[in-house]
């Protein structure tokens, strides 16, 4: 249910400081979307509205797990302290009561809040802008790796091609936790996925939300892909163990 609670003006003017100040351009992406996830359930919902994003949106799956964590931590307890918990941290940033507002940042709104919504459940603000440009940057980064998972993220089947011929482990986690089997079932490009198990690829092996390659094909509706990782199931005995 959405919430009624109505922050104090302490916690606009902390929100303000934490979207705008130029000095916390570089907070690190842990404490953005810790502020994220205490901001979103003071002004939209005491948990996150909607399904959990896919990994094809790192943005939105991030955002979602911030608002749910900080739902799950502050579980039976007030606004209030949900409330004095953001004020703490923004204070630990610099923030002072009282202290007027930094200057916005061109295309912020009141309280730094975002112009679209994302996140699984609408914009948010207080470092709603920030946490979204740092998690974009992060995606583009990933598939600029110069590595296995970084050519599955690219869908260049040639460079798939070329890491395993030049002894890439078709295992490999990458430092999100997945394997390219993972990303290549969740983004629905079969012709890796195949290329991928013919290489050997473990086909139980589960990322850190615990999805293996074909759940998360399943799950966003790749049947062929699907298919194929059965038919590598049944052929090593193991069919009804594909989740």
């Amino acid at each position: 249910t959405m919430t009624t609670y109505e922050p104090s003006p302490q916690f606009k003017a902390a929100a303000e400081y934490v979207a705008t100040d130029p000095s916390l351009k570089k907070l690190g992406n842990e404490t953005k979307l810790q502020l994220y996830g205490l901001f979103k359930m003071l002004t939209a919902a005491r948990t996150p509205q909607g399904a959990r994003p896919g990994m094809l949106s790192f943005e939105g799956r991030a955002k979602w797990d911030a608002w749910d964590k900080a739902s799950k931590d502050f579980s039976g307890q007030p606004e209030s302290a949900v409330e004095e918990k953001y004020l703490d941290i923004c204070r630990s940033l610099g923030w002072k009561e009282g202290a007027g507002p930094a200057p916005k940042a061109e295309g912020e709104g009141e309280a730094g809040e975002e112009r679209s919504s994302g996140g699984g459940g609408g914009g948010g603000g207080g470092m709603g802008v920030s946490v979204s440009q740092m998690l974009r940057e992060d995606e583009e980064e990933h598939s600029r790796e110069d590595n296995l998972q970084g050519a599955v993220v690219r869908n260049d089947l040639a460079q798939v091609r070329k890491c395993l011929e030049g002894g890439a482990d078709v295992d490999s986690v990458d430092r999100y936790g997945f394997t390219a089997l993972h990303l290549a079932s969740d983004r629905g490009y079969k012709e890796i996925v195949q290329v991928l198990l013919d290489k050997g690829a473990n086909v139980g092996i589960k990322d850190p939300d615990g999805e293996t390659g074909i759940s998360l094909a399943r799950e966003a509706g790749h049947e062929e892909i699907v298919t194929l990782i059965q038919q590598v199931l049944l052929n090593h005995g193991e069919e009804g163990q594909d989740v």
